[in-house]
């Protein structure tokens, strides 16, 4: 390329991104999309914009991302900006150009165009927002012509103040009637549109088209939601969180705002992000959703989000779920969220937030830095200017945090590649295995080789006779003479995180089983088991999962004391006297992610699964 070719440089860039005619280097691409040539050509803006969003060579930067889409010289770009602009507020030079250019690109009919400046307009935008006229102004020809979703969103919002709360709302004075707006919803509905039923959720909420039906209202929004709608997803979120039209349901709640995070919404992630305050009772949520994202929410700094302020995650780290982490693995997470959104490595947003991080937070990322090689002075703590360089350097260095999958709900039965057998043939065998052990006259052989099958049954991932094994082992010899002590630790953790709906005291039920083991002189299989746990269950590798399940084994003689010795039989050591300590769990986690899968939850359920499989033929 000769220099002063600007034009050159998006192509370049382009291709040193892609890996076309060499290799991959997202670095050099980087460098000359920013360097003072590219901008000279704004062709160059949206590959920029589109590496600050990818996430493969940096942190997402959407607000950066914004305003080069918002400038870029082609129509896609103009309108791929309006979404971001929507969720995160950054403002504009000259916003009355930007909303020229997107007008013109609706009048001419570009796809799409219409649509986003009508969401825009509806959006809290300081600039382009709170013009519900205007939105509904650019709906009205897209409307006529046929659109049916700008049909359906301007049967929507022909009441201004539609919210879960807000009975008996206001048309607006161009609404159409109840009829016209029933008779396209239910076109809709008949056509499988999935916004057509989250508009007849939000109608039958509030009672306006529809009679008021909470139940009803619910059951829309499902639908709406099982057909791919994300703003459905989190206003059934919602709906399972307060109890609206179901009964209330942490689990379902939290499934479909990760959905609808992963799918794009911001207000979802807001809404996973505030979740994660009240979590200490259910014990759903991760570290990397609690910390991490929320942190990333501030750096980002979206709009009408109330993370903008430091001040706002102080709860954070004032009590509550996050301290079972402990400290080291906390640190890490704070340090996580400016790889997701290195924008909070501005000194505007990171000095006011190192005034409300806890002294030992501090402490903890600079003995980290300090222990990378990135900071040489010591770790008190201070936060000063050489610490931020440190830190932004190691985030440059470390490149953006790979993006997650959702958490699972299941566990690791769900994930390996072995035998699964049809549903129905599991309940036909759990079924008459819980029919025969409510016999009164089973002989001894009969009432062993009902344990045995519920064994089998547990060993294949079958949460009630998990739950049956681990609330009834330390009190019945028969059980533990069958059941052996590493498997109903796997079945006693599986429990404590899939913490299932019916299942009280688990914790010490748990506990109970572990004293069992120490009183038969059992804990080197309590240790084996819970090592090979942690390896084969990706959710016990969340250190705040992990944390809040072993605080417990304090009231459990002998069970820290076995962690350590069966880590180092497993090919791990770590130095602590308490096997429970923040240092061995940490280890553990990080042994357990190199090492791979043990195996023997595999092994168990592919031998299990031949087990269920004959008890079913032997039935028949």
């Amino acid at each position: 390329m000769e220099e002063g070719d600007a034009s050159a440089v998006a192509i370049l860039a382009g291709m040193l991104a892609e890996g076309e005619g060499g290799a991959v280097d997202g670095k050099r691409a980087l460098t000359l999309l920013t360097s003072e040539l590219s901008q000279k050509d704004r062709r160059a803006y949206p590959v920029l914009a589109g590496l600050y969003l990818d996430n493969r060579f940096t942190g997402r930067r959407p607000r950066d991302a914004a305003r080069l889409l918002a400038t870029a010289p082609d129509l896609n770009s103009i309108i791929a900006a309006a979404s971001l602009f929507v969720d995160y507020g950054e403002r504009l030079k000259t916003p009355a150009a930007y909303e020229r250019r997107l007008e013109s690109a609706a009048k001419v009919g570009e796809p799409g165009a219409a649509m986003a400046l009508a969401r825009l307009r509806f959006s809290n935008h300081p600039d382009f927002g709170n013009d519900d006229s205007g939105a509904r102004a650019v709906l009205a020809p897209l409307a006529a012509a046929g659109d049916r979703e700008a049909q359906l969103l301007l049967v929507e919002t022909q009441y201004g103040d539609l919210g879960a709360s807000s009975f008996n709302p206001r048309p607006r004075g161009d609404a159409m009637s109840d009829d016209e707006a029933r008779a396209l919803i239910e076109d809709g509905i008949a056509a499988d549109v999935a916004s057509a039923f989250r508009v007849k959720g939000r109608f039958q909420r509030v009672g306006v088209v529809y009679p008021q039906d909470d139940a009803a209202a619910t059951q829309s929004l499902l639908a709406a939601a099982e057909r791919g709608d994300v703003e459905a997803m989190v206003l059934l979120g919602a709906a399972y969180d307060d109890g609206l039209g179901t009964a209330e349901n942490p689990r379902e709640r939290l499934r479909w705002w990760r959905e609808a995070a992963r799918l794009g919404s911001f207000a979802a992630r807001q809404k996973l992000a505030r979740a994660f305050t009240f979590d200490s009772f259910d014990k759903l949520m991760t570290l990397r959703e609690g910390v991490t994202e929320r942190l990333a929410l501030y750096n980002n700094g979206g709009i009408s989000l109330g993370f903008g302020t430091p001040m706002e995650l102080l709860g954070m780290f004032s009590g509550g779920r996050a301290r079972d982490a402990g400290t080291a693995a906390l640190a890490d997470a704070v340090m996580d969220g400016f790889r997701v959104a290195p924008a909070g490595l501005d000194d505007t947003k990171l000095v006011p937030l190192i005034r409300v991080l806890p002294d030992e937070i501090r402490v903890a990322i600079e003995t980290r830095l300090k222990r990378d090689g990135y900071y040489a002075g010591s770790p008190e703590g201070v936060f000063g200017p050489a610490v931020r360089a440190a830190l932004t350097a190691w985030v440059e260095a470390s490149g953006p945090l790979p993006d997650e999958a959702m958490p699972a709900t299941e566990g690791p039965a769900a994930t390996e590649a072995v035998a699964t057998l049809p549903v129905a043939l599991v309940d036909r065998v759990r079924d008459r295995i819980f029919t025969t052990a409510m016999r009164k006259d089973l002989t001894e052989a009969e009432r062993n080789d009902v344990i045995t099958a519920l064994n089998a049954l547990a060993a294949y991932g079958d949460i009630p006779a998990r739950w049956v094994l681990v609330r009834n082992y330390h009190q019945a010899t028969f059980i533990r003479d069958i059941v052996t002590a590493e498997e109903i630790t796997r079945y006693g953790l599986d429990i404590l995180v899939t913490r299932p709906e019916g299942v009280e005291k688990a914790e010490f039920e748990f506990i109970f089983d572990v004293t069992a083991m120490y009183e038969a002189g059992k804990l080197d299989a309590f240790g084996a088991g819970f090592v090979n746990a942690v390896r084969d269950d990706p959710r016990l590798q969340d250190p705040l999962t992990l944390g809040s399940i072993t605080q417990h084994f304090i009231f459990a003689p002998g069970a820290c004391d076995a962690i350590q010795p069966a880590m180092q039989v497993a090919g791990a050591s770590v130095g602590s006297d308490d096997g429970c300590s923040e240092a061995v769990m940490q280890a553990l986690i990080a042994f357990a992610r190199s090492a791979g899968a043990s195996g023997v939850d595999a092994r168990a359920r592919e031998a299990a699964a031949a087990q269920l499989a004959r008890l079913d033929a032997a039935a028949k």
